[in-house]
C-alpha cells in the first residue's frame, strides 16, 4: 500500500500526514500479526529469497 501511495504522490498531491499514517498503520498491523502468530503458537517464517513460504494453516477456532 505504501508503495502505491508513493507512486500516486508523483501525480497527485498527498499530505505527508497521510503517508505517515499509512506507514504507522502498516507497522501496527505487522506487529499485531506477529503477536497473533505467537499467541496461537504458529511458527514465524523469516523472509529469505531462496526459500518458499510455509504452507498456510487455518487459525484455530
Amino acid at each position: 500500500m505504501e508503495r502505491l501511495l508513493v507512486t500516486l504522490s508523483a501525480d497527485e498531491p498527498l499530505s505527508r500526514d497521510v503517508m505517515r499514517y499509512v506507514n504507522r498503520l502498516s507497522d501496527a498491523l505487522f506487529v499485531w500479526s506477529r503477536w497473533i502468530n505467537h499467541f496461537f503458537g504458529q511458527p514465524e517464517h523469516l523472509w529469505n529469497p531462496k526459500t518458499a513460504p510455509p504452507d498456510t494453516v487455518d487459525a484455530p477456532t
